[in-house]
């Protein structure tokens, strides 16, 4: 994921008008992590905060498709 497109998180666009604004905090503390820690997020430094991401992703497909 790039700080500059945010479109390449598994193929799902990460644009900020897409999603709602719980979401796009923790995108864009995901995109901070990343840039903070250029090293160390291979080795699991965002993987936390990554995790809580997928967490909101999810739920906002299943509140679209409700």
């Amino acid at each position: 994921m790039t700080s500059s497109d945010g479109l390449s998180w598994g193929g799902a666009d990460l644009s900020p008008h897409l999603h709602t604004e719980e979401c796009n905090v923790i995108i864009n503390l995901l995109k901070q992590c990343h840039l903070d820690n250029k090293f160390l997020k291979y080795f699991g430094q965002c993987n936390e905060i990554d995790r809580e991401m997928r967490k909101c992703l999810r739920k906002e497909v299943r509140t679209v498709s409700e």
